[in-house]
């Protein structure tokens, strides 16, 4: 069935009904549209004007939420309980009177519907959702020669796959591929291994010069290495070579000359995906990916089925608040090598057994300094009016009063330009902070990556002052 959902994504990824969107878009303001924004050519949303589409209000009236059991999402955050995740929008479509409600979450990637695909990317560029994607992964130098083809992409969820699956790799391959003893049988004049008794009585008696033995030897996986190969081979014939770093040269040579002509299936990725090889530590990181390697294989068509139209909604998305929040959290713990930079359950009451778990929470000789990430657009100019921001102002202060004593500093860290603001409470305990770089130009990815680590800079130096104090 998944495999049928994700081919149901790519065969209509490019129609004419797909809404690329913002995360994020109108979240807060809640700003109402007419038909016409709605449909025109400069507006969001030029998909609902073709000639052929005649939306009427249940066809158009869409909400999708996190708890949509259709949808499929790629988590990183492995500390993260299932129990833990609130409902929250991921987009939102509907008729209010005479005009039209638009919003979307904190979620990018891609919706199928019957009606119309949504596409939701990042609004900060390709730039800053890679860079975060590095921290993710432990990866902390961008390469250039990392840098794909932007006219050879489909979509961004699509290139997310493909380059977690290429870092992922690169760092695993360092242990080497998997490996396995498995039992091989010669027939030759020299002598490897024990004689093969059984055979040496079958066909060496009497004697005729060759002899049977058997060897125990240390083979790579056949299952793991063609499935590998083959989303390998489909990020190239996409990208060609650039998203491929240099290093990865040596591991691909070896997939290649490895690799058998065994075809590659939905059922044959279930079977490397549960080999017993991957229960050893030190191949452990396979797992995910292989998780990666099947949803490329699947997301981009690669496995034909004629069963398409029995799906009615599905998708792939990706929380993008998550992923702030762990960027900012291992880039604190990078930067301050000295302090325990964690996400803790707190127990508030003791007769409740629901837990407050602030962000990040750094602490050190007894004295803390804790922080909740938001991945939202905050509006500087009128922050106190706001709601949203309201509720964000009393959880990071329910947070700060359960460390009292031992609290130096707490705050609330939003994406941005890092440059509009830093806010302070009276008794200077209390902050705000912005980090990131929004995307200049597409083809100044440079500055923009310079923008990034010039304001992680300043970020970081910051929080190094508020350590002292």
């Amino acid at each position: 069935m998944r495999i049928i959902l994700i081919q149901t994504i790519m065969k209509l990824i490019m129609s004419n009904k797909t809404i690329k969107i913002e995360d994020n878009y109108n979240f807060n303001d809640n700003k109402k549209l007419s038909f016409i924004d709605l449909t025109s050519k400069n507006s969001v949303l030029p998909a609902l004007s073709g000639k052929n589409i005649r939306y009427n209000n249940q066809r158009i009236n869409k909400i999708f939420k996190n708890n949509n059991k259709s949808l499929h999402y790629i988590s990183f955050d492995k500390n993260k309980e299932k129990g833990d995740k609130d409902e929250e929008l991921i987009f939102e479509l509907r008729k209010d009177e005479e005009n039209y409600l638009l919003r979307s979450g904190n979620y990018i990637g891609f919706i199928y519907d019957s009606d119309y695909n949504v596409e939701i990317v990042s609004r900060f560029g390709e730039t800053f959702l890679k860079h975060i994607l590095n921290y993710v992964s432990n990866i902390y130098v961008d390469e250039k020669e990392n840098e794909a083809d932007k006219s050879n992409q489909k979509n961004q969820f699509q290139f997310i796959l493909a380059y977690l699956f290429v870092n992922k790799l690169e760092k695993a391959s360092i242990s080497g591929l998997p490996k396995s003893y498995k039992t091989i049988r010669y027939h030759n004049l020299k002598l490897k291994g024990n004689i093969d008794v059984n055979n040496y009585i079958k066909k060496d008696i009497p004697f005729k010069g060759k002899i049977s033995t058997q060897k125990k030897e240390l083979i790579e996986i056949e299952e793991i290495i063609n499935v590998l190969a083959c989303a390998l081979d489909k990020i190239r014939k996409d990208y060609g070579d650039s998203l491929i770093s240099k290093r990865l040269n040596n591991i691909r040579n070896e997939l290649i000359t490895k690799r058998t002509k065994i075809k590659v299936n939905k059922h044959y990725i279930k079977k490397a995906k549960k080999h017993r090889i991957l229960s050893n530590p030190m191949f452990s990181k396979y797992k995910e990916i292989l998780h990666y390697a099947e949803s490329i294989l699947l997301y981009y068509d690669y496995i034909p089925s004629s069963q398409d139209s029995k799906i009615k909604t599905t998708g792939y998305l990706i929380n993008v608040a998550e992923l702030f929040e762990i960027y900012v959290r291992k880039l604190l713990t990078r930067n301050f090598p000295d302090w325990k930079v964690d996400s803790p359950k707190l127990k508030y009451y003791n007769d409740l057994e629901h837990n407050i778990i602030p962000d990040i929470v750094m602490e050190k000789d007894g004295k803390v300094l804790v922080f909740d990430t938001k991945y939202k657009r905050i509006d500087t100019e009128n922050l106190k009016s706001s709601p949203s921001f309201r509720n964000d102002f009393f959880q990071i202060h329910a947070y700060m009063y359960h460390y009292k004593e031992n609290l130096l500093h707490g705050g609330l860290i939003y994406p941005g330009d890092g440059d509009k603001f830093n806010i302070k409470s009276a008794d200077n305990k209390f902050h705000i902070f912005e980090i990131g770089a929004k995307e200049i130009n597409k083809n100044e990815k440079d500055k923009t990556e310079n923008n990034i680590q010039s304001n992680e800079k300043i970020f970081t130096e910051k929080i190094r002052e508020l350590t002292l104090t």
